[in-house]
């Protein structure tokens, strides 16, 4: 289950099943018809057991559940959705992440990053592998926990400073007309 998302899951049923919750998250509830519905709150992170009696004229049955309560990590420190540089400068950015799982592995990758020309280290640092592009380059970043995932899309704005491409002379005489194009 992830928190802050409905969580659902049906229990065996048969006319004349009665479900009775003996332990649970108090914002847990089951219907007439063995239905489980459940938000899970960030108090509610980890492991969680459910336990329910369904009893009919035959006999009592009783179902343990053990259900894991995920939130999702966040990256919480990355660069601006558009970041610009200089043709010839690198890039270099560290990411920071949060996640309130007790036991979390978290991993970073890049997806659609430009065929390789952007990287990131498993510590969450993003470098800018060739300076000699002048492009917009898109790229998808994902922090991932095993179970859920946050993603964020940016651009890296290569930019070549405008330049003359030929000299105007250095001097002229007095009633001469520059013209320069």
């Amino acid at each position: 289950a992830t928190t802050n998302q409905e969580f659902y899951y049906k229990l065996p049923h048969t006319k004349g099943n009665k479900y009775e919750l003996v332990k649970n998250p108090e914002n847990l509830r089951i219907t007439k018809k063995g239905e489980i519905y459940w938000i899970p709150l960030p108090t509610q992170i980890d492991s969680n057991k459910v336990e329910v009696l369904i009893t009919n004229q035959l006999d009592i049955n009783k179902y343990i559940l053990d259900i894991y309560v995920n939130a999702p990590p966040i990256i919480s420190f990355r660069p601006t959705i558009e970041e610009q540089i200089e043709e010839g400068n690198m890039f270099s950015f560290v990411c920071q992440s949060f996640d309130m799982n007790r036991n979390s592995e978290l991993t970073w990758s890049l997806k659609d990053n430009a065929a390789g020309k952007i990287s990131i280290s498993q510590y969450g640092e993003i470098a800018f592998k060739d300076s000699l592009v002048v492009d917009n380059i898109l790229y998808t970043l994902e922090l991932n926990d095993g179970i859920d995932s946050d993603v964020f899309n940016g651009i890296l704005y290569i930019n070549s400073l405008p330049e003359f491409i030929e000299k105007p002379n250095e001097y002229i005489e007095l009633g001469d007309t520059l013209n320069y194009l």
